[in-house]
């Protein structure tokens, strides 16, 4: 056995000196993944706006989120934190009225700025599924983010949070 192993050593050994194979200390760059479980049945009110996972994609060009829920509420905040000595940085905005639409905006700023709108917000599964995709561009673009969703009605208020993710660095 020990001489099968010596040989396969030789042979490797033999490629890459000779340029075939190539020896590669750094993983392939991936995007990072994370994802948020929310309990189910914490809501605030009575109203099934239940927010059972949140998952963020944090890719090279892009930041993709995908929210699932017992029924799609009224609006979505998401609230996303980039590195800095600031609190959160951006407010992700979505709503029934435009339910194609998701707008950007720093915080604080005047509810009419928006520093991105993108239409490519898609609900699905029977209201159970948000998905969007952002270019990393809207928001810096930043190495890393944290996000927190807070689903809304228009005469309740808040029904659901999550709480924040850890930080999805990008690859």
């Amino acid at each position: 056995m020990g001489r099968i192993k010596r040989a396969l050593v030789a042979t490797l050994s033999g490629f890459l000196a000779a340029g075939v194979l190539t020896a590669s200390t750094t993983s392939p760059a991936r995007a990072e993944t994370v994802t948020v479980h929310d309990p189910t049945g914490d809501t605030q009110d009575h109203l099934g706006y239940d927010i059972t996972s949140m998952r963020i994609r944090h890719k090279a060009k892009r930041i993709s989120f995908e929210l699932r829920q017992s029924q799609t509420p009224y609006w979505y905040e998401i609230r996303v934190d980039v590195p800095g000595p600031k609190p959160w940085s951006y407010l992700v905005t979505w709503a029934v009225y435009t339910p194609h639409k998701v707008y950007v905006q720093k915080r604080h700023a005047d509810p009419e700025t928006f520093v991105c709108v993108r239409k490519n917000a898609d609900t699905s599964n029977h209201d159970k599924l948000l998905t969007f995709t952002l270019p990393r561009s809207c928001f810096g673009p930043p190495k890393a983010v944290k996000v927190k969703a807070i689903a809304w009605d228009d005469q309740f208020g808040w029904s659901d949070r999550t709480v924040w993710s850890e930080w999805v660095h990008v690859s």
